[in-house]
C-alpha cells in the first residue's frame, strides 16, 4: 500500500504558495519512506 501526505499551503503571507507532500510505501515488514524526508523543519 502506498500512503501519501499532500499538504498544499495557498496563503503564505507573501503572495505565493508552497507544496509538501510525503510519500511512504507500506509494507510487511514496515514502513519504507520513498522521498527523501530531509530536514523537518522549515524556515520561510
Amino acid at each position: 500500500m502506498m500512503l501519501s501526505v499532500d499538504l498544499p499551503v495557498r496563503q503564505s503571507g507573501i503572495g505565493g504558495s508552497a507544496h509538501l507532500e510525503d510519500l511512504t510505501l507500506i509494507t510487511r515488514d514496515g514502513a519504507v519512506q520513498i522521498n527523501d524526508i530531509g530536514d523537518r523543519t522549515v524556515i520561510v
